[in-house]
């Protein structure tokens, strides 16, 4: 992101594979105890916006992620 905003631009979207939102909204921090530590809440999906940018899921997208102004 600092090297984006470095040069100028102002990105404001986020676009995601599906398997890279879904892997987002079940990700854990690690495991402690035995169980899983959900970033999210359980039963919940990421939120729409992350660090202040547009969550979008695209079928089309190349990469594995692609943040966008």
């Amino acid at each position: 992101m600092t090297t984006i905003m470095a040069a100028g631009y102002s990105p404001d979207t986020l676009l995601l594979t599906p398997a890279n939102a879904e892997a987002l909204d079940t990700l854990v921090s690690g495991v402690t105890g035995g169980t899983n530590d959900y970033v999210f809440a359980p039963a919940n999906f990421a939120p729409n916006t992350i660090f202040g940018l547009t969550k979008w899921i695209s079928k089309t997208v190349p990469a594995a992620a692609a943040v966008v102004e």
